[in-house]
């Protein structure tokens, strides 16, 4: 049994940028490709508070991963971004130390003894990671004492890397970059340490479907991220959401999956944003384009907030 249609790593891509970060650490590096120059128009929508002395909110649904390409995203976007007081970003990892990610890694990624990773899969997901990692010239011992959600990011991360993609040119990575540029301040709606604790939070049986998904769908991954991608490139918003949301439609069991990775997310993140948005500042927000989709996606949820919300084109 595997999560319909890749899930998590779908869910991932568009929604858990520590995740990937997480994946930058994967072993795999594919060699840099020529860089050339891709134009994108990816939904941009305006958050503007109801309120007296309320400010403003640019939000750009991104991706958390890319090719190396040099991303075009119009004037539109190099507008609102660039008379913005604050860049918002998902997690701000300027300041992440090694030392820090290993203490990190160790809480939430490293079971217990006596309990192993062995201990914690069935004897078919371990024969399918035995083989992968043979076949992958990767030894097994580094991953024994690693929970299985944090296995599944590891491998995750060398599928990425063979594929060209890398978190390291994500959007949001992009912005980051820019602000910290120009001096621009940068501020993050959750810590590493809150994406973390999601996923080491998430119930064994769907620990151990992530992991098993990985392995046994390998094949499936370039078109799949590639999909995403493109509808992300083309402000295909339909698309993304039809790609994000199938396996919820599909299979009910993944409800508390969704929830957790996304829904409550979504709201934490909008009554974060409206609070911030009371010292009447005007701020451009990057968050993972899982987050701006659908009823239950930040525009709508800030719109209940009492903001004006609308799409710019």
């Amino acid at each position: 049994m595997s999560i319909p249609d890749a899930l998590w790593r779908r869910v991932a891509a568009l929604a858990l940028p520590a995740a990937l970060a997480l994946a930058c650490a994967a072993p795999a590096r594919a060699p840099e490709a020529p860089r050339v120059s891709a134009q994108a128009v990816p939904t941009l929508w305006s958050a503007t508070g109801l309120a007296p002395g309320t400010g403003s909110l640019h939000l750009l649904g991104s991706v958390h991963l890319r090719t190396p390409s040099r991303l075009e995203l119009g004037p539109r976007v190099d507008r609102y971004f660039g008379r913005a007081d604050e860049l918002v970003v998902e997690v701000d990892l300027s300041g992440l130390t090694s030392e820090e990610l290993a203490r990190l890694t160790q809480r939430y990624g490293v079971v217990a003894p006596p309990e192993s990773l062995r201990s914690l899969v069935s004897d078919d997901t371990w024969a399918h990671l035995t083989t992968y990692l043979e076949q992958h010239r990767q030894p097994l011992a580094p991953f024994q004492a690693l929970a299985p959600w944090l296995v599944a990011v590891e491998i995750g991360g060398m599928e990425l890397a063979s594929l060209g993609f890398d978190p390291e040119l994500g959007v949001d990575k992009m912005f980051e970059e820019r602000a910290a540029s120009t001096g621009k301040p940068i501020v993050g709606l959750e810590t590493l340490d809150d994406q973390l604790a999601l996923l080491s939070g998430l119930s064994p049986e769907v620990q151990e479907l992530m992991l098993r998904d990985v392995l046994v769908r390998t094949q499936e991954f370039r078109e799949e991220v590639q999909d995403m991608v493109g509808a992300w490139e083309h402000g295909d918003d339909a698309r993304l959401q039809e790609l994000v949301f199938r396996s919820l439609d599909e299979e009910p069991g993944l409800v508390d999956y969704y929830e957790r990775v996304v829904f409550e997310r979504n709201r934490r993140m909008a009554d974060r944003l409206a609070a911030m948005a009371r010292d009447g500042k005007e701020r451009f927000v990057v968050v993972g384009a899982a987050h701006v989709l659908g009823d239950r996606g930040l525009p709508r949820l800030l719109a209940a907030r009492g903001f004006e919300v609308t799409e710019e084109r």
